[in-house]
């Protein structure tokens, strides 16, 4: 089944760190970025290397481990690395595919140039903060 830039429209902008963008904004960002195709076993991503990336599970199932230590199985819908694209540390685990799987990827470099484009950055950045206030009442807020 082919995945339409449509649909990676609609997963992106159900990613936090993007649900404030326009579609011209979500436009960009697929444009900078592509689609990635893995088999079972292969690994998308290393906690040991230092890449620095988003990836948008559009079809299929990863195992995600962190310090070797297994994490919720991810699929459609789900991600790994929006925090990465802004700090330029690398994702904190190792995912591994767990058959056919397709992602949406966009590497820092790549997502670094569309910042230059401040209302772009400055929805996310409004997003980001409200992460930030919704924690810091959850840590308020406990005894």
């Amino acid at each position: 089944m082919a995945v339409t830039r449509k649909d990676i429209e609609e997963k992106l902008a159900g990613v936090d760190l993007f649900a404030a963008l326009t579609k011209q904004q979500l436009r960009r960002i697929i444009a900078a970025g592509s689609v990635l195709e893995y088999a079972a076993g292969d690994e998308i991503i290393n906690e040991a290397d230092h890449v620095v990336a988003f990836h948008l599970v559009l079809a299929g199932h990863a195992e995600v481990s962190v310090r070797g230590v297994p994490q919720p199985v991810i699929g459609p819908g789900d991600h790994f690395g929006s925090i990465s694209l802004i700090d330029l540390h690398p994702f904190s685990g190792t995912v591994v595919a767990m058959g056919p799987l397709r992602v949406f990827g966009i590497s820092s470099t790549a997502f670094q140039g569309l910042l230059h484009d401040a209302a772009l950055a400055r929805r996310m950045l409004l997003v980001v903060c409200q992460r930030v206030r919704t924690l810091e009442n959850a840590s308020a807020s406990t005894p």
